[in-house]
């Protein structure tokens, strides 16, 4: 019987992406990807932005920089496991301890080739939570005898073997396809060694598999993080372009609210005069109240546009913090 195992860790950036299969993997088979299933109830900008509305009107503080709300694990699963066995576990952990999974994605185009040319999947699910008590704000936090709990919540949902215990450290998602990848190379490297040729072609053999499945590592690696720096860099572009835009809206509403008192002044300084000269005409009076409240009315709307650049502007803020945790 397949094992189970499920170990949380804090979500990454651009998890989505990987989960939904929106970028390029060269680790993958293609045309396995269209058995993948994917279900989300809210994408992770939007529940870590719910979260830090809850804990500020629960706490009455804002969510700390270092925070992790929100965190991923990798399910391991068997081939004829379905998306309804999976909602059964998100309803168990929520029952169970308060985790609230709000997107799983099942992957089934992740493998190997044994040494017989057969392929083996690696069936597993990135399961994606919410670590937060919703009645008073604050993170829940699992005790070790829980987090054991939930393995065995988790094989029994399923339908697996719980997996055995272990003081080793836990790998994460991209360790286990690196270790998954490296059992791949040692079958071909046995399947060499058997091999009905000559030492020195084997030597070969055996080299150019060697810097092969390094270069294929460091260079899945490094175009993450190529990703994800060009990533930061197009918010904080696209947010010096908006910071920019509403500088020059506050100071246009700014000049033209001047303008609208000059404005004023002169026409009161003019009725006030025609008043004098003519003190039986009313006309001057009536033009005066006229334009007193036209202006009163232009002053009011360049006020809520005020209020509403600097609404804008504070929203850009709360914007850029997570791109600046991103960046950190």
């Amino acid at each position: 019987m397949a094992k189970s195992c499920a170990r949380f860790q804090p979500v990454k950036p651009g998890s989505e992406e990987h989960n939904r299969r929106l970028k390029k993997l060269d680790y993958i088979r293609e045309e396995l990807t269209k058995n993948n299933m994917s279900w989300s109830a809210q994408s992770v900008a939007d529940r870590l932005e719910q979260i830090k509305q809850l804990v500020k009107e629960k706490t009455g503080r804002s969510l700390q920089s270092k925070a992790t709300p929100i965190r991923e694990a990798v399910v391991l699963l068997k081939r004829e496991t379905t998306m309804e066995d999976l909602h059964r576990l998100r309803a168990a952990y929520k029952e169970r301890f308060g985790i609230d999974v709000f997107q799983i994605d099942v992957h089934k185009d992740e493998g190997h080739f044994n040494k017989k040319g057969k392929w083996v999947g690696n069936y597993h699910a990135h399961v994606t939570a919410d670590f937060t008590n919703h009645a008073t704000g604050k993170s829940l936090k699992l005790t070790r005898q829980q987090m054991s709990e939930l393995q065995t919540v988790t094989a029994e949902v399923l339908g697996m073997e719980r997996g055995v215990s272990s003081d080793r450290k836990h790998l994460t998602a991209l360790q286990f396809k690196v270790q998954a990848m490296q059992k791949q190379l040692e079958e071909l490297r046995q399947e060499i060694s058997s091999m009905d040729v000559t030492k020195a072609v084997k030597q070969r053999l055996l080299g150019i598999l060697n810097m092969s499945g390094k270069d294929k590592v460091i260079t899945q690696e490094r175009n993450e993080k190529e990703q994800l720096a060009k990533e930061v860099a197009d918010l904080k572009e696209k947010n010096k372009q908006l910071r920019a835009a509403v500088k020059a809206e506050q100071q246009k509403a700014s000049q033209e609210a001047e303008k609208a008192s000059a404005a004023t002044r002169v026409r009161i300084a003019r009725a006030a005069g025609l008043y004098q000269a003519r003190p039986n005409q009313k006309c001057g009076i009536e033009e005066l109240v006229e334009d007193i409240k036209a202006m009163r009315s232009r002053e009011r709307d360049y006020y809520r546009e005020n209020q509403e650049l600097k609404q804008e502007n504070q929203r850009l803020k709360r914007d850029q913090e997570p791109t600046q945790q991103l960046h950190r």
